[in-house]
């Protein structure tokens, strides 16, 4: 995970959600869960495709 949002996700509060808008097959939000942030935080995805989303 880039340096950057490393630092971006430690200033969010407990429980804060993190949306990924055009989210896809979800590769961003799989990459956050890989890295643990899951735990912390709400991740959602949202995509106007109806597939992707169910893929995830």
């Amino acid at each position: 995970m880039p340096a950057y949002l490393q630092e971006v996700i430690q200033t969010l509060p407990e429980n804060a959600r993190i949306p990924d808008f055009g989210c896809g097959f979800g590769q961003f939000l799989s990459a956050l869960k890989w890295v643990g942030v899951n735990g912390d935080f709400e991740l959602l995805g949202l995509d106007i495709n109806e597939r992707a989303v169910a893929h995830v």
